[in-house]
């Protein structure tokens, strides 16, 4: 350690001064020279402190410790010359080439975007044009049927109002045989019909909302990671809301759209309507025992299915109806935007109307203990436990696919693997976000986690001491899940934030 250091200096009644660094006097006997360096404290001290605070230290003259010193300043300053000093002149060389890379970079990726653009500004004109076209065609063959009409009104106005002048004429100057040849031409021309008026071709216009989404899908979308960027909310974004004991132990949780609730169930004849403050609002009896429930996103109404009879059910006005049975043991139903039933079976999706006619069969590899709807992009998620029963492993996974049921990819351990918790990656329900995104229902590890709608892993959401079970989002963003043992009632509202 340098001689010259400024240091602590303890004081014979507890104080501690401090000597600023620089200052050649002694702190403690005003005007004395600091010329000698206690190798015990260490710090350079005068003639007066060695018999009264460093009484009985180890010292020397500092002349005697120069030499030393200089070696090590040396050291130090060979060593940052060739460590630090080099590695800051290397990082601010390979700083500027980054910065010289990156504006180029950005200024290619613009060039390919407005090219990009230049060409979908030319399709669309070209697209236009095409419509514009078909539009004038139209126009045209709907003018021409009408000017041909109008020709045929006026020439039938003219020879009825010709044929009633010679009629009157006939009342007033007529023969008897000219009246009586009159009056059976009148009676012909009762029957006489108008020209038949033609039916024109129609043209409607219905303007895309979707144009952001339809942009993207036609030119491309820039992928931007900035460097503050955290991937999915951070903990100050999410908040547990409310907490309660439920009335019963919920296995499917369900929220309504434009509502504050929830429609719940529990393997039972029983369905339960929970509000977001943990009230039961509603409580409706099914004629069989239900194994799951969804919410059309047309309706808004509940859809039931039991295994006990192989029933799916609609809850219109307040009252069950029964809508049609299918073949096999159902286990998971899905009622997507375009009004479609869809009925997980083991290794098999069945897709249904909503009138029980069987529109195709999907046979898979997996069985769909839940199937929920993306409401962005219509892509359809479903839960596959994997059970030995169904000829599975035992690796429970995620499978999403599009709307016409091809798939896309799937989530599972090996794609888990960094985040697993105390156990393996145990998914037993999924919900879509209003943004697309998933929440996945973790049992084992109690654990909710957000994946992105293409499958990347965004953020933990939340963490309980026991299992996590059903969940499900609101149109507001607030989510639903239910905590704790496999009989637990505990749900939890959760907040969060993109």
């Amino acid at each position: 350690m340098f001689g010259g250091m400024a240091e602590q200096i303890p004081y014979n009644e507890g104080q501690v001064v401090f000597r600023p660094l620089g200052q050649t006097t002694c702190v403690y006997h005003k005007g004395e020279i600091l010329e000698w360096f206690c190798e015990t404290c260490p710090d350079a001290i005068c003639k007066k402190c060695i018999p009264t605070i460093h009484r009985g230290h180890n010292f020397e003259e500092l002349s005697e410790v120069t030499p030393q010193n200089k070696s090590q300043i040396q050291k130090f300053i060979e060593h940052t010359r060739q460590n630090e000093i080099l590695q800051l002149h290397q990082e601010i060389n390979s700083n500027q080439e980054s910065l010289k890379n990156h504006s180029s970079h950005c200024k290619g990726v613009a060039q390919e975007v407005k090219k990009q653009g230049e060409r979908y500004k030319k399709d669309v004109d070209s697209f236009i044009a095409q419509m514009l076209l078909k539009l004038k065609k139209l126009e045209d063959e709907n003018s021409n049927l009408l000017r041909n009409y109008q020709t045929d009104l006026e020439n039938k106005l003219e020879d009825l109002e010709g044929k009633v002048e010679k009629y009157e004429e006939t009342t007033r100057t007529g023969t008897d045989i000219q009246m009586f040849d009159s009056v059976i031409s009148c009676q012909r021309l009762t029957h006489v019909t108008s020209p038949a008026k033609p039916t024109l071709g129609t043209v409607q216009f219905y303007p895309n909302s979707l144009t952001n989404e339809l942009m993207e899908q036609a030119i491309g979308k820039v992928g931007l990671t900035r460097s503050d960027e955290i991937p999915g909310p951070s903990e100050d974004q999410i908040s547990v809301v409310r907490e309660w004991e439920a009335p019963c132990n919920t296995r499917c949780i369900c929220p309504i759209e434009d509502d504050d609730g929830a429609w719940t169930c529990d393997y039972s004849n029983m369905l339960t309507y929970l509000t977001s403050q943990g009230k039961t609002k509603q409580q409706i009896k099914s004629p069989v025992p239900v194994i799951d429930i969804c919410v059309s996103p047309k309706t808004q109404n509940l859809w039931a299915c039991s295994n006990i009879d192989n029933r799916v059910i609609e809850l219109v006005s307040g009252k069950f109806t029964g809508r049609f049975y299918t073949l096999d043991k159902v286990r998971s139903i899905c009622v997507t935007k375009c009004d479609e039933v869809l009925v997980g079976m083991k290794c098999k999706i069945e897709k249904y109307t909503t009138e029980g006619k069987l529109h195709s069969t999907i046979t898979t590899a997996w069985s769909p203990r839940r199937i929920v709807q993306c409401p962005v992009s219509e892509n359809i998620a479903v839960v596959d436990r994997d059970d030995a029963g169904d000829g599975g492993k035992g690796n429970p996974h995620i499978i999403v696919m599009d709307k016409n049921l091809r798939k896309s990819f799937q989530y599972g351990r090996p794609e888990h693997a960094s985040r697993t918790g105390r156990r393996p990656f145990d998914p037993i329900d999924v919900a879509y976000d209003t943004r697309g995104c998933l929440v996945v229902g973790d049992c084992e590890n109690g654990c909710l986690h957000l994946l992105s709608g293409k499958g990347q892993y965004l953020k933990l959401l939340h963490t309980a001491t026991e299992g996590a079970w059903p969940v499900g989002v609101a149109s507001d963003g607030l989510l639903w899940a239910r905590f704790g043992v496999y009989s637990s009632k505990q749900v939890k509202l959760i907040q969060y934030k993109l």
